[in-house]
């Protein structure tokens, strides 16, 4: 490991360098479910003062819309039960996690490389899913619907890696490192097309959005644009920096074939988000793979 502005670390025989633009980094970044859920609380009491206040441009109707989808969040960020939709549970744990990026997220380093931007916001969005503590019936087949297998297959191997070593010892950081070593493109990128769903993840998106006092995403948008959105709300960018960073993350996907299974891998295909990355090349393996991420 090397500290600096960036952490390196070495997979695969490559290096690979996370710049965090996160206030304290990824150690101190993403908050847990239980932390989501004050934080979501407190969106909440906010947005209903704002409201109350006549402080939002927005229409009557888009206020109530908006409130509802928070009061929504606020309790599907709660334990699951029995009768919970494995997807909604999902969908709102994921949102959260995009939204908190966007919140606690300070300005990109100039020197920030396109691989450690995309992979610092998936590593937000999937962490709420990660740290829950107990997940829906059915949650790998939900999850595996709007990502893929390898997302799934990282997910559980790091839940089963908390059962055995701790809690307190796989934290984000190194769950960004085990993911370092997985295809782990093609399901953050079904990840933000379900983000730019408005009857999906996306209403979690908006309502929070408008809550924290940013500009809410773009009505009709793509995964990229979403990211184009995420990046300039988060790191204070102006949009030309923004085209070329988000530019540069599409030519990085288009050229990082290793694991996907064929000879291109394009991020503008959307079959990519149908069929996934068909799992990992190391995707029998069960906790050996993350203890010699977590012990090296």
């Amino acid at each position: 490991m090397a500290d600096g502005h960036a952490r390196s670390y070495v997979a695969y025989g490559k290096q690979y360098v996370i710049h965090h633009h996160h206030q304290g980094g990824l150690a101190d970044g993403p908050m847990n479910p239980a932390a989501l859920r004050r934080w979501a609380e407190r969106l909440l009491t906010e947005y209903r003062k704002m409201v109350a206040e006549n402080a939002l441009p927005c229409s009557r109707r888009t206020r109530t819309k908006y409130e509802r989808n928070l009061a929504d969040l606020v309790e599907g960020l709660t334990e699951p039960t029995l009768e919970t939709s494995a997807l909604a549970h999902l969908r709102r744990l994921i949102s959260a996690g995009a939204a908190q990026y966007i919140y606690r997220a300070s300005s990109l380093p100039d020197e920030a490389l396109p691989s450690a931007v995309f992979m610092d916001f998936a590593v937000y969005m999937l962490w709420p899913v990660v740290a829950e503590r107990r997940l829906p019936e059915g949650w790998q087949e939900a999850l595996a619907e709007i990502s893929s297998p390898a997302t799934v297959h990282m997910v559980e191997q790091t839940r089963e890696a908390m059962e055995k070593y701790g809690r307190q010892k796989v934290s984000a950081e190194i769950f960004a490192r085990y993911m370092a070593t997985m295809p782990f493109a093609p399901g953050i990128l079904g990840l933000l097309e379900d983000l730019c769903d408005p009857k999906g993840a996306g209403a979690c998106l908006s309502a929070i959005a408008v809550a924290c006092g940013y500009p809410e995403p773009p009505a009709k948008v793509n995964s990229k644009n979403l990211l184009k959105w995420a990046l300039w709300v988060s790191g204070g960018l102006v949009a030309t920096r923004v085209d070329d960073l988000v530019g540069q993350i599409w030519e990085w996907l288009r050229g990082h074939k290793k694991g996907y299974g064929g000879s291109s891998f394009d991020p503008d295909d959307p079959y990519i988000y149908l069929h996934g990355s068909g799992g990992s090349e190391r995707g029998n393996s069960v906790l050996g793979e993350f203890a010699d991420v977590l012990f090296d």
